[in-house]
């Protein structure tokens, strides 16, 4: 059962969401904005750094505002426990129907650079093996907990309809690697996005869709690249 919140403690909501939405905005501008604060040209490195840190500051004060301005508790689902056999069962039916959907959706792309993942794995390869394993753990910990376990719980409270919440967290969740990666990768996230926050409603568990992300990025940004 779906309850609302009333009508003071939706806008409260609305802080935090908004906050979801600038971090969205920053990915997309962080390029640009920081030769502008640093004056000049900033080094792979230290940019790389700056914008994992950044999404954890973004995550802190999200989880601020849950606990501060919405005077509750940032995991607005009860965390559910499973058996070690879930969470290996979830991981690998994820991977599979990732690896399922992200063949489908490359179809269109298949002639085209929309889906040209070489430039991007040439800037990946000069950052160091801790700014990469940085990337891993910011993006599975912090997405997960900022898309999912913030965002569709507290977009519950505004729909009726379970579909709304997950659909719109994934397109925030999408637009989020608009920034940095190729139109074909945007429009794979978005499914994985639908795919992720759908486990999250149905299960409340997000430490599956941890290891999953995890494990998917560890892969793309240091096994692949």
């Amino acid at each position: 059962m779906i309850h609302s919140l009333n009508q003071p403690d939706k806008k409260r909501v609305m802080f935090g969401i908004g906050l979801c939405t600038l971090l969205v905005v920053y990915i997309f501008f962080h390029s640009r904005l920081l030769p502008l604060v640093f004056g000049g040209p900033v080094p792979l490195g230290t940019s790389d750094l700056i914008f994992r840190l950044m999404i954890w500051l973004f995550l802190g004060l999200i989880y601020l505002c849950a606990v501060k301005i919405e005077n509750q508790r940032f995991f607005l689902w009860e965390e559910e426990r499973y058996t070690a056999l879930f969470y290996i069962l979830s991981v690998i039916v994820l991977l599979g129907l990732d690896s399922i959907m992200g063949a489908i959706i490359n179809i269109p792309f298949v002639h085209s650079d929309l889906s040209n993942y070489h430039h991007k794995l040439q800037l990946i390869n000069k950052l160091s093996k801790p700014s990469k394993y940085l990337g891993v753990v910011t993006a599975a910990f912090c997405e997960e907990l900022i898309f999912r376990v913030y965002l569709i719980p507290r977009l519950q409270l505004f729909f009726l309809n379970k579909w709304y919440p997950i659909v719109i967290s994934a397109l925030f969740f999408s637009l989020s690697h608009l920034g940095y990666q190729t139109m074909y990768y945007v429009i794979d996230t978005l499914g994985v996005g639908i795919l992720l926050g759908y486990h999250y409603q149905k299960y409340h568990n997000i430490k599956s869709l941890i290891i999953f992300h995890f494990l998917l990025d560890y892969y793309l940004l240091i096994l692949v690249s």
